[in-house]
């Protein structure tokens, strides 16, 4: 007969499994930062691509092609 549960040591794992548990739920969660959210035309501002559309000039390129 194997005798009753408290006479068999517990496995290692189970342990090592309950301290991770425990070390995870004590972690603060990490604070995210503040970022500025801007417009995209604000970057290309900055970039010096502010150029008005219509003044950019055409290409030979079809329509739906790259050019």
């Amino acid at each position: 007969m194997l005798g009753t549960p408290s006479e068999h040591p517990r496995p290692a794992h189970i342990d090592a499994a309950r301290a991770l548990r425990t070390a995870h739920a004590v972690r603060p969660r990490p604070v995210e930062p503040e970022v500025e959210l801007r417009c995209l035309s604000d970057y290309d501002t900055a970039l010096g691509l502010d150029t008005p559309l219509d003044t950019v000039p055409d290409t030979d390129a079809d329509p739906g092609q790259v050019a």
